[in-house]
């Protein structure tokens, strides 16, 4: 029997937030776009049109049926703290002129 946990993987910050659909709990939000009017089941952005390939939840209860849901879309799942702390590292990184 297969379980959900978190696994670390090295990833790219940048590829990730032009394809990530994050998901609240009665809509969803284009990251690349930021456009927070979006059905949670869409695969792309009607605005935006980029594909998503990440998906991830600001509620922090997020049932394993939600999980196996995006899932088996093909979406890969990461961990909205994780993601908006480097996010916001490297913005400021860049914006201090530091690598």
């Amino acid at each position: 029997m297969k379980y959900w946990m978190r696994i670390w993987d090295k990833v790219d910050i940048g590829d990730i937030e032009k394809a990530l659909l994050v998901v609240g709990i009665y809509k969803a939000e284009c990251f690349s776009c930021h456009n927070i009017d979006l059905n949670k089941d869409v695969m792309s952005c009607p605005y935006c049109k980029v594909q998503f390939r990440y998906v991830s939840f600001r509620d922090k209860k997020v049932t394993s049926s939600e999980l196996d849901r995006y899932y088996s879309r093909g979406l890969k799942i990461i961990e909205w703290g994780d993601f908006l702390k480097e996010y916001k590292r490297q913005k400021a990184r860049k914006f201090l002129g530091s690598s």
